[in-house]
């Protein structure tokens, strides 16, 4: 197609009048009411003609209705359960277990599922062919995603809905509508107004239009339902490190992480309560808006032995993530635990609550044993969940049932169910689940404790060592990873190929700067390989320390990506290896875009050892410096102070919901456009 002159003309001018910030308004206008006139093209409730499933089409079969794979995108496929054909349920109850990745067995999955789990407990307990368990859960599953599965459970001869469902119900997707909601909550009420906007507006009504379509479809179908209230991992998880607070107006930033400096230092001379005094002003400072004083407060309470205040506190930083939006790790609130439990009461539904089935005996605190990461299960945990729900599916059935049914050993919560059948995984499986564990949990950031507690039970466990010292040998490997041996190795276990193969680039380059391969090695007892992941350039021996990072605005505020790296903590860390000890060359071009009026140097530290002066500057700065290098080397950017300005933060913010634009939420301490080594 020609394009005349007049027309590039008319285009150039266009461009012109929307360049500006009200142009970028009146344009977000525009799409707004184009959106809002475009019909939706995935409804919620499914027509008879859609016999679509998922991944599967609904067909009717010689024992009644059957499920047929039917995509080709693998993509699409791994996130559901690897099944080709479910057969018709002939004379037995069908159970359609419907949730996000929790229900789906996430790092276990597809070996062990808690669908399969409780196939074998309902088979325990009531004789083989009593029930046929459909594992309809989908990794990453939001509400609209189950609201299309639940409607369509009639056309599938559903008996029995099992509900798992709720720690993605805070990670919504928002519309330009929705946009202009919270900018208005931002601009009137702060961070605490978007966060009461964002849970009663936006997140209840998607959640209370769910449980209808539930209650709806279980009404018509004559369906049991059993709801399953999750339970998140709230002794063993602790906050990234990068998301510590948003930004605060005036003094508070600076004073907010002086009382946290404190905090921990009170925590590590075992002061409890001196810590709890600075944890609760904290709060106060951030309006409840950061998951950290939280975090410390509950560890003081657990020492001075109150777990259920300990228990008060850590569901607070759990909850104070969400509405922010930030990305965050999938977790169920306590409003919305609450919402499951009150649903299940009005409706006379059966009910499942793992704040109390996944609770350690002696504390009424979730056992981190019952875990795999934040939220997802080990085979323990999917043992005591499969129990509990096959009792409540077993006491609703009909009376035609009775006579079939058999009784598992009453168990206290936390405890072990001798009598009930063991999980399907072997143990070489269950020991990549743990190793596949420690790579998660690595790549959020948790403490070393965690990794070791992980790679010890893959080590217990028969067939261990060969899988972790194939991890070993990924995580250390100076050529690209997914190229390696090791990798083909580790992809021979179902779940690691799945969890593995959509990260196999970005993964080793971040997770060998990670404590993990050091502590794999340790508990190996084998000397640490030579070389990093993907990190040095063999022929020059440059080590790029941005390598693999993810820039805490692009990924955290969900923010458009910049070409340089965005540090929302004041203390920007790196590390890298080297082949021998000796002297290297650090390179470091960075910028403070708000320095304090009255500034404090930064510092550039190496191996915990003060290496330069880092002046704040508007504009990139270079800084060179010298130092020893050892085996494993460490790098602190101590950024100068910082004021930035909360009521400029607060109106570019509102600006960009306003525009379609996802805001930059955090504070930005500092900007590194480049951070190399030289060997």
């Amino acid at each position: 197609m020609t394009i005349d002159k007049d027309s590039i003309d008319r285009a150039d001018h266009l461009a012109a009048l929307l360049s500006d910030e009200r142009g970028a308004q009146i344009l977000a206008a525009v799409q707004k009411v184009a959106r809002a006139r475009t019909p939706a093209t995935a409804p919620v409730a499914s027509s008879p003609e859609d016999r679509r499933v998922g991944v599967w089409e609904a067909v009717p079969g010689p024992a009644g209705c059957e499920l047929i794979a039917r995509t080709a995108d693998p993509q699409t496929g791994r996130l559901w359960a690897d099944v080709e054909r479910v057969p018709g349920k002939a004379g037995a109850r069908r159970v359609a277990v419907v949730g996000e990745s929790t229900a789906r067995g996430y790092l276990l999955d597809p070996v062990v599922t808690p669908t399969g789990v409780l196939q074998q407990q309902l088979d325990h307990m009531a004789g083989a062919g009593s029930y046929q368990c459909v594992d309809l859960a989908r990794t990453g599953a939001g509400v609209l995603d189950l609201a299309r599965v639940v409607s369509a459970l009639p056309q599938l001869e559903v008996d029995v809905l099992v509900l798992l469902a709720g720690n993605n119900w805070s990670l919504q997707q928002l519309s330009l509508t929705d946009g202009d909601l919270l900018a208005d909550a931002l601009a009137e009420g702060g961070v605490a107004g978007l966060r009461a906007v964002f849970e009663d507006r936006i997140v209840r009504p998607t959640v209370a239009a769910l449980l209808r379509r539930v209650q709806s479809v279980a009404r018509s179908g004559g369906m049991q339902v059993v709801v399953v209230v999750p339970e998140f991992n709230l002794v063993e998880w602790t906050p990234e490190e990068t998301w510590s607070v948003g930004v605060l107006p005036g003094e508070r930033s600076t004073e907010w992480h002086r009382l946290g400096a404190l905090a921990r230092a009170e925590i590590g001379k075992r002061h409890w309560q001196r810590a709890i005094e600075l944890c609760d002003r904290m709060a106060e400072l951030d309006d409840g808006s950061s998951p950290e004083p939280g975090r410390l407060r509950g560890l003081a309470l657990t020492a001075l032995g109150d777990h259920a205040g300990a228990r008060r506190s850590w569901e607070a930083s759990r909850d104070a993530v969400t509405g922010q939006l930030l990305a965050h790790t999938p977790r169920v609130t306590a409003r919305l635990q609450e919402t499951l439990r009150r649903f299940a009461a009005e409706n006379e539904y059966g009910l499942v609550d793992l704040r109390r089935e996944l609770a350690a005996p002696d504390s009424g605190l979730p056992d981190p044993a019952h875990f795999l990461d934040y939220c997802h299960l080990s085979t323990a945990g999917m043992t005591v969940l499969a129990h509990a729900v096959a009792e409540q599916v077993v006491a609703g059935a009909p009376p035609a049932s009775e006579n079939s049914r058999q009784s598992l050993p009453s168990v206290p919560a936390g405890g072990s169910r001798s009598g009930a059948p063991a999980t399907a995984a072997a143990p070489e499986q269950e020991a990549v689940g743990h190793l596949l564990a420690a790579c998660h949990n690595a790549w959020h950031g948790q403490p070393e404790e965690t990794l070791r507690r992980h790679i010890s039970a893959a080590l217990r466990l028969g067939g261990g060592r060969e899988p972790a010292e194939s991890l070993l040998g990924w995580l250390t490997t100076s050529i690209p990873g997914w190229a390696t041996g090791r990798f083909s190795d580790l992809c021979y276990f179902p779940h690691a190929e799945r969890y593995l193969s959509p990260n196999a680039v970005r993964a080793p380059l971040t997770l060998a700067r990670t404590a993990l391969p050091r502590v794999l090695a340790e508990l190996l007892a084998v000397p640490m390989p030579q070389g990093a992941a993907g990190t040095a350039d063999e022929q020059h021996d440059v080590i790029d320390l941005l390598a693999g990072r993810r820039d805490d605005a692009a990924e955290l505020s969900q923010a458009a990506r910049s070409s340089f790296f965005r540090s929302a903590t004041p203390v920007f860390r790196a590390g890298f290896r080297a082949k021998a000890p000796g002297r290297c060359r650090l390179d470091l071009h960075y910028r403070t875009p708000h320095p304090a009026r009255t500034p404090v140097l930064g510092r550039l530290e190496v191996n915990g050892q003060f290496a330069a002066p880092l002046p704040p500057s508007r504009t990139w700065t270079k800084v060179t410096v010298t130092a020893d290098a050892r085996d494993l080397n460490s790098v602190a950017v101590r950024w100068p102070s910082a004021e930035q300005s909360e009521s400029a933060w607060r109106e570019e913010s509102v600006h960009a919901l306003r525009t379609g634009r996802s805001p930059v939420m955090l504070p930005v301490f500092g900007e590194i456009f480049r951070a190399q080594v030289r060997l």
